[in-house]
């Protein structure tokens, strides 16, 4: 089975009635509850990520792994990356342009938290993107460059921060409002590129099973 999107709740969702029916994201259940810290996020249930198993120096190394496989797979495969298998998925070259995006808001919002105490943060609007056919003129080979400068540019500024750095909260939103340390940033970014990197996997099986 295909491993579905996530959830960002809070400073992550999208407005409802935006979406797409038919592209909307399908839900992936967190070992977590609603409210607290971060120590109640253990793990996603359909990926198998875990947030707290992830070290600061492992961050920036394994995005940029899976930056590229990413990138592996759109210059591999252009043509079925832009096809959508499942009805109610995003196709593969969607998938890689909100990793992309996500690396770059991600980035800013730990430049946010180191400057301000707690702040909150705007939704990124990840369906709307979507829906408003921000990504319609993105081309597969031209993604997959991005998204390695995207993993480059975010290891690169995470690699900087001393640990009391990392230990700077933040309000966020996923997967219920609380502080989240600039550090679990840095681990919901792999989360992010590695639990879209499975959708995009997901995506091109389909398609090679129903190239149609």
């Amino acid at each position: 089975m295909p491993r579905p999107h996530f959830p960002q709740r809070g400073n992550g969702a999208s407005s409802p009635g935006s979406l797409s029916r038919a592209k909307r994201p399908i839900n992936c259940p967190v070992g977590a509850s609603a409210i607290g810290s971060v120590r109640d996020v253990e793990h996603c249930e359909e990926c198998g990520f875990t947030w707290g198993s992830v070290a600061n120096g492992a961050v920036a190394g394994r995005i940029a792994a899976g930056a590229e496989a990413i990138a592996d797979l759109l210059r591999a495969e252009p043509a079925p990356a832009v096809r959508h298998p499942l009805p109610d998925r995003w196709s593969a070259l969607e998938y890689s342009a909100h990793v992309r995006d996500v690396l770059l808001m991600m980035r800013d919002r730990v430049v946010v938290g180191l400057v301000e105490d707690e702040p909150g943060f705007k939704p990124m609007y990840r369906e709307e993107r979507v829906d408003l056919g921000l990504y319609r003129e993105d081309q597969p080979l031209n993604v997959a460059d991005e998204v390695v400068v995207a993993a480059t540019m975010f290891g690169r500024l995470f690699g900087l921060l001393t640990s009391p750095q990392l230990a700077r909260e933040v309000q966020y939103g996923y997967p219920g409002p609380a502080r989240r340390t600039i550090a679990w940033l840095g681990q919901q970014s792999v989360h992010e590129v590695e639990h879209h990197l499975d959708d995009m996997r997901a995506m091109m099986a389909a398609t090679d099973a129903d190239p149609a």
